[in-house]
């Protein structure tokens, strides 16, 4: 019976589990090998580098295949070729007898064998201790050619240094000849020289001094006097009543201007009242005793007032400066009044505190003074003025 067009068609899918193939693990061992190989190969590198060349020689002497190049071979012609396995003296089993091996040498060989051994133990100079014997030999004497050429530029050296020394002092004497006579012409020539003065001042009479001389002679003079006139101060000052303390008030030295009289106010008693130029009694009457020195010397006079740091409160039209040039002239006019003559006052000034006698603390009374200086009336001192 055919079947109708509206059946279909019926597929049956089987589905078969197959097992993997097996692969093989044949590379693994290749892999293996390589990582083995490899392996060798880096500690090769790091031996050779961690070791030296000592070193190496013993480790390849550790691993030279000895036993084979000694063992003896048989005409066996087998694989072994000959050469036995086994220790000498060993048995292979309980049946067999134990294994006696000899070795038969050349004497070629022996001798061979005999020189290997006496290089290991040291006993006889190797190729190497030669050519290293004959390299010592060849330093020494390139050593020894070096200490020659070495000796014999020393000796040169040395030699020329007595030579340039013996021509240094040659010139030296040389030059110590000549200093010498140039040194008897000079004296020569100073002697002839002299004798000519001599002669022109025999024959002319006495020689007049130099302005220089005069002037020397002048300074000493004017020194004299100031000395003089130092003790005639301090002797007229003894007069007074209150000595003691006016000579405490009095300083007198010498300075590039000339000899220098200072007095100066003392705490509790001052030469002039505070702000004024009219002197007090005991200033008068030291004024008057310095006058009477100074009276009977040549020189001129300056004479300088000079106050504290302390303002003047007087008046803003009158201050320190007109103070201390006030008590300057007035110290002029005693001197005039008591004998000395006007001409020889040189110049009045006032400065004020801008010179102070105690510089670290010019608000002291000590500042307050009245300088009188007999000027030097001799050239040749600094500060000097003539008449």
């Amino acid at each position: 019976m055919a079947g109708g067009a509206d059946e279909g068609t019926v597929v049956i899918k089987k589905v078969v589990n197959v097992a993997a193939r097996h692969h093989g693990g044949s590379w693994k061992v290749a892999y293996a090998d390589f990582v083995t190989a490899m392996m060798a190969f880096f500690l090769l590198l790091w031996l050779l580098n961690v070791t030296t060349s000592e070193q190496r020689r013993g480790i390849a002497d550790y691993f030279a295949p000895t036993t084979v190049s000694t063992a003896s071979e048989s005409g066996a012609g087998g694989m072994l070729a000959g050469m036995s396995m086994a220790e000498e003296g060993a048995r292979a089993n309980v049946s067999t007898p134990p294994v006696v091996t000899f070795e038969i040498k050349s004497p070629e060989s022996a001798e061979d064998e005999n020189i290997e051994e006496s290089e290991r133990a040291g006993d006889s100079p190797s190729s190497g201790e030669a050519s290293e014997t004959d390299a010592e030999r060849a330093e020494r004497a390139e050593q020894a050619e070096q200490a020659e050429q070495t000796e014999q530029a020393e000796q040169a050296e040395q030699a020329e240094q007595a030579e340039q020394a013996e021509q240094a002092e040659q010139a030296d004497q040389e030059e110590q000849m000549e200093r010498t006579e140039q040194a008897d012409e000079a004296e020569q020539a100073e002697q002839v020289e002299q004798t000519e003065q001599t002669e022109q001042a025999e024959q002319s009479g006495p020689r007049p001094p130099t302005d220089e001389e005069v002037q020397q002679r002048l300074a000493e003079r004017e020194q004299a006097l100031f000395e003089e006139t130092r003790r005639n101060i301090a002797l007229a000052i003894a007069e007074l009543d209150d000595a003691e303390e006016l000579r405490r008030r009095l300083i007198i030295d010498s300075t590039p201007e000339g000899l220098r009289i200072q007095i100066t106010d003392q705490d509790g008693k001052s030469m002039f009242p505070s702000g004024s130029a009219a002197m007090h009694d005991h200033m008068s009457a030291l004024i008057g005793k310095i006058a009477r020195v100074v009276e009977g010397t040549p020189n001129r006079i300056s004479i300088t007032g000079h106050t504290d740091s302390i303002p003047f409160r007087g008046g803003r039209a009158y201050g320190n400066w007109e103070l201390s040039s006030d008590r300057a002239n007035a110290s002029r006019r005693a001197l005039i009044e008591r004998g000395v003559a006007p001409d020889r006052i040189a110049y009045v000034a006032g400065r004020a505190e801008k010179e102070p006698l105690i510089e670290s603390d010019p608000g002291l009374p000590a500042n307050r003074r009245i300088s009188i200086v007999l000027l030097h009336d001799n050239p040749l001192q600094p500060g000097s003025t003539s008449k």
